[in-house]
């Protein structure tokens, strides 16, 4: 997950603890999303979090392969709760463990648009890709824990 160095900097945990938000993703992820069957490590996909804090999360989210190596992402507006706003930003995370690369996409929508489609490498068709939806104030001041999609069948 070390590609997504840049997102746990700036969106995991709480910061000013004596722990960065980098070294809070990966002491949590070391003991809540890494699994160990005495021979190897594994991940637990989902278990993993991406984004961890304290700003509503996106409502009745799903996921499914679009037609051209996509995945069409919906998920219905809940702003006015909370503290969700219709500016909240969309955040995207795309793991495919083939070729072991991870895709991500900030800002890729509103919480209001109620859809995305995530637009994945060509040469991922056909493979089975991990995707996380999250959600981040407009002034990277708030974000929210992010979502497991699960695992999704590229076409």
């Amino acid at each position: 997950m070390l590609p997504l160095a840049t997102i746990y900097a700036k969106y995991f945990g709480t910061k000013g603890t004596l722990k960065t938000p980098k070294n809070q993703a990966m002491s949590y992820l070391i003991k809540e999303a890494v699994l160990d069957d005495g021979t190897e490590a594994y991940w637990e996909f989902n278990k993993i979090l991406v984004t961890r804090g304290d700003l509503l999360g996106l409502s009745t989210l799903s996921g499914v392969a679009g037609t051209n190596h996509d995945v069409d992402v919906t998920w219905q507006n809940n702003s006015g709760q909370g503290n969700a706003l219709d500016s909240d930003l969309v955040l995207a995370v795309a793991y495919e463990k083939t070729s072991n690369l991870t895709w991500y996409a900030e800002g890729i929508a509103t919480r209001d648009t109620e859809a995305v489609t995530l637009p994945l490498p060509a040469y991922w068709s056909g493979l089975e890709v991990h995707v996380w939806m999250a959600v981040v104030a407009d002034d990277d001041s708030k974000y929210a824990t992010s979502q497991y999609l699960g695992a999704i069948t590229l076409t």
